[in-house]
């Protein structure tokens, strides 16, 4: 295979960096629900009698094995564990991520170009023998912008950088198991991190997408507390506010509610990469019931309210002496 290490053309570097900066998950600024809606009632109806029942049948859950890989995106990682991509997690035609998400998600396609087209843009792909965009879903670590700081349940990138392998002298070699400090850090789902999350459950059994939100504060607020290599561009604040609204609208199962989810759901989502036994998208679940236009809607609200609460942080951050390194990007 051939490494698409760098665009090719003007054209294609403008739409990367576009995809980069404004799309970050989020719905469309012109997103027509109701044509939406009718295509994505066509591909239901395409894919034969499928009910909540039986959705995932022929797509259950498998863990990964040894040699399978996993990248930084819960959702690119649950399409693997449920075989809608290779199992493996390597070779994955890079534009097939897109075109799952209305299939699984009820979003438009355009809402996972981000990941394919940053990939391509940041030299993450191979071509392959037929032309084919190749993805090695292990590569998506190394893209800069996504799933960096702020995770919410994977550490900062940067707490790695202990003060021991900072003082290294000059000229000496990495012990072998400094790879795991460097390296394996990230890949690892943080449990102080997990437990912080679903923690917030008031009742034991549902997640909200407020208790995402206050998740969200208190990571912002440790972060800049204990993170001295912690940095938060604007690019990340669209990431991360798109990021904290995905689990629960994604994994909820009111018709009309979009704004709670069930806590074992979360969990398994964190723990194991994997959509629960009964999962289906709203528009399976409800069919005519389900609006698109409230969908989208309530996923930009709740969106929008992520943003301020990032905004109101990170203005209040800048007022403090020796923070502006946080904002520098």
């Amino acid at each position: 295979m051939v490494s698409y290490g760098k665009p090719s053309t003007i054209l294609f570097i403008a739409s990367a960096i576009s995809a980069r900066v404004a799309s970050a998950h989020r719905f469309p600024e012109d997103f027509d629900s109701e044509k939406f809606a009718a295509e994505l009632k066509e591909l239901r109806v395409s894919a034969g009698q499928v009910t909540a029942d039986n959705f995932l049948d022929g797509n259950e859950f498998i863990a990964p094995g040894g040699k399978d890989v996993r990248g930084p995106c819960p959702f690119i990682n649950v399409m693997a564990n449920h075989g809608y991509i290779n199992r493996s997690g390597r070779n994955v035609p890079v534009f097939d991520i897109p075109a799952l998400a209305p299939l699984l998600f009820d979003f438009p396609k355009s809402m996972f170009t981000r990941p394919a087209n940053q990939a391509i843009f940041d030299g993450q792909v191979d071509v392959g023998s037929t032309g084919d965009l190749l993805l090695d879903l292990v590569r998506l670590w190394d893209r800069p912008g996504e799933e960096r700081d702020i995770s919410q349940v994977f550490p900062n990138p940067g707490l790695a950088l202990t003060e021991e392998l900072l003082s290294l002298p000059v000229g000496s070699e990495l012990k072998a198991d400094n790879r795991e400090a460097f390296v394996d850090f990230r890949y690892t789902v943080d449990e102080d991190l997990l437990q912080q999350l679903l923690s917030l459950s008031e009742d034991g059994k549902t997640m909200t997408q407020e208790q995402h939100n206050t998740h969200l504060t208190n990571r912002l607020e440790d972060s800049f507390a204990h993170d001295e290599f912690f940095r938060f561009s604007d690019d990340d604040t669209e990431v991360a506010a798109t990021q904290y609204v995905l689990p629960c609208i994604i994994l909820g199962t009111d018709v009309k509610d979009f704004s709670f989810c069930s806590r074992s759901s979360i969990e398994g989502l964190w723990r194991e990469f994997r959509f629960p036994d009964d999962f289906a998208p709203r528009s399976v679940r409800f069919g005519e019931a389900f609006s698109m236009s409230d969908y989208g809607d309530a996923f930009r609200g709740f969106m929008e309210d992520n943003v301020h609460v990032i905004e109101e942080a990170r203005e209040e951050e800048k007022q403090k002496p020796g923070a502006v390194k946080a904002f520098a990007m």
